[in-house]
């Protein structure tokens, strides 16, 4: 069932999008090197996650292929820096060669976070090498250590890349950009809170801690939003992005759900209220605050509004069943129809889009662990919600000695004795009391959910 309870309208907004945006992966994609295209060759990591998703939910082995091989032909190919780790920005010839060596930031986080998940989904080891590399890159070239952020990336230098390691020591590194971004900052927070928790990493998820505070501290503003970018000095430049505000938006709402945290929802209420204010516009979708309504409605067929609207929708979709909050919903729901009828101009470039619409109509498993924040078995619980992988899962724990608000927003009982409502979307599926208890409830749960599917 779909968020508002439709199926979608006349409009063309429809679960057939879905189908849609999957073959137009399907005819996009290099059976020969992986990737999209035949000529300079991108990570695309917001493509692999729409793969991700449809291996799994639809179990099509094509999708699989396009995972895997894209993954291990970007390892093996001249993407990846074997010395130090570290992917580049891209690479000239369809074959993962001669590469652009600059190294951002933006595309450690997104594959980082695909090849964590690969891992998860298919037991292949060389993909979580790839991963435990790519996060001691970033930790050990771009992390500052004196306010916790990562830098916007590494220049290039192709020189220097192609020595060997025991030549590299000769020469100076690439430069560091001494900037901190908005963007890759929280893309980078949420794909360390994720290795953290599936690679068992403390430091990991520490260092993502530490981010969160540089962005809450330092580039958001209550009631302004989130700032572009900032010196370690602390000099911010331009406010009211929205690509920004929903990144932020983003790595919150993953920081609440896997350290459990939630003084952060007074930010992440902040943001969305700064988003519907001053970015949303009457006919539906977002745009950026410093543009009027009328530069938006031009821009429309740009692909980042395209991509951006789908982070917007997801991101409030996602807040709205964490937080119980039908209307942001509603709001991500007019995003979506706007684009209903243009997403099919951008290929495989809508996978985010695609990620949203999926959500929409397919409401994800939210797990709502009820227990003490001291009680081992709250922990056992969480635990279990947070490693185990499955795509579009909410988990949100709430201590019945002081999160009360939320409870009665959720209609859930300050239970003792620590257990798991399991749910779907809206719909109360199964109760645990027990992490063995909770993994089989969460796989029914997630059939029942592939059953909306087909």
């Amino acid at each position: 069932m779909a968020a508002g309870g439709k199926r979608g309208g006349g409009d063309g907004f429809t679960p057939a999008i879905l189908d849609r945006i999957a073959q137009a992966m399907l005819d996009a994609y290099d059976a020969g090197h992986g990737g999209f295209g035949t000529g300079q060759k991108f990570p695309h990591p917001e493509a692999l996650d729409f793969a991700l998703l449809w291996a799994e939910k639809r179990g099509n082995p094509a999708f699989r292929e396009i995972v895997l091989r894209s993954l291990v032909e970007m390892a093996q190919g001249a993407l990846l820096d074997p010395v130090e780790g570290g992917f580049f920005r891209f690479c000239a010839t369809r074959d993962w060669r001669q590469p652009c060596t600059e190294k951002l930031l933006v595309t450690q986080a997104g594959l980082l976070r695909n090849y964590l998940e690969a891992w998860q989904q298919f037991g292949r080891d060389e993909l979580r090498k790839v991963a435990q590399k790519t996060l001691s890159y970033v930790d050990h070239v771009l992390r500052d250590p004196a306010t916790g952020a990562w830098f916007a990336g590494q220049d290039a230098d192709d020189g220097y890349y192609a020595l060997p390691e025991r030549l590299r020591a000769d020469r100076k590194a690439p430069r560091v950009e001494a900037t901190v971004a908005a963007q890759p900052l929280c893309a980078a927070i949420s794909a360390f809170l994720k290795a953290g928790a599936v690679l068992g990493d403390e430091v990991a998820t520490r260092h993502a801690l530490g981010a969160t505070r540089f962005l809450v501290g330092t580039l958001w503003s209550r009631g302004r939003g989130v700032y572009h970018s900032a010196t370690p000095a602390g000099d911010k430049q331009i406010l009211g992005l929205l690509g920004d505000q929903v990144f932020a938006l983003r790595a919150l709402l993953h920081v609440v759900q896997y350290t459990g945290d939630l003084d952060l929802l007074e930010v992440v209420e902040d943001l969305v209220s700064t988003l519907l204010q001053k970015e949303s516009a009457q006919h539906g979708g977002f745009f950026d605050a410093r543009d009027d309504a009328a530069h938006f409605a031009q821009a429309r067929r740009r692909h980042e509004t395209l991509q951006e609207n789908g982070l917007a929708a997801e991101a409030l979709l996602r807040a709205g069943w964490l937080l119980a909050r039908p209307e942001w919903r509603g709001v991500a729901e007019r995003a979506l129809r706007l684009f209903a009828a243009d997403h099919p101009l951008y290929a495989y470039h809508t996978a985010e889009y695609g990620r949203a619409v999926e959500l929409f109509f397919h409401p994800p498993q939210c797990l709502f662990v009820v227990g003490g924040n001291s009680d081992p078995r709250t922990a056992g619980l969480l635990d279990v919600a947070r490693r185990t992988w499955m795509p579009s899962k909410l988990v949100l724990a709430l201590d019945p000695a002081k999160d009360f608000a939320l409870l009665a927003r959720h209609g859930l009982a300050a239970e003792l004795a620590p257990l798991t409502h399991v749910r779907i979307g809206d719909q109360a599926v199964a109760v645990a009391r027990d992490p063995a208890e909770l993994r089989a409830a969460m796989a029914a749960a997630e059939t029942l959910r592939d059953q909306s599917l087909k």
